[in-house]
């Protein structure tokens, strides 16, 4: 009886080593998996000169609206930066770019109006 005892622990304490080394096997894999996933996601697309350029085009209201035209540009530029280094199509992240200008060209005359409304002297032609 005792024999019999003696080999079901022992059975016990191999069936808990195999489950120990398959349980550490798979949470070497799950963080290897969520390893490479970091590392893919961290993978930022470098962009070419027209990309750039392309996405740089609101700035173009620093030299129609100063200050508030540079803020609202460098807003879209910004925005546009992170569309071009999407994985989206090239038709859709050109697309959302031109977008995104004639957002911030609406958001400068917006706060033009704004600012007219603020300081109605401060634009008074005389």
């Amino acid at each position: 009886m005792h024999e019999a005892g003696d080999r079901a622990s022992a059975e016990d304490g191999r069936r808990d080593a195999r489950e120990d080394a398959l349980g550490y096997r798979a949470t070497q894999n799950r963080e290897a998996s969520m390893t490479a996933q970091h590392n893919q996601a961290q993978e930022k697309p470098k962009l070419n000169i027209a990309q750039l350029v392309f996405a740089a085009w609101p700035m173009a209201l620093v030299a129609v609206g100063g200050a508030v035209g540079g803020a609202c540009g460098g807003l879209a530029w910004a925005i546009n930066t992170k569309i071009m280094s999407s994985k989206m199509s090239a038709p859709m992240r050109y697309g959302l770019c031109v977008l995104t200008g004639i957002a911030a060209i609406g958001l400068w005359m917006l706060a033009v109006f704004a600012l007219t409304l603020a300081f109605p002297g401060m634009f008074a032609g005389g």
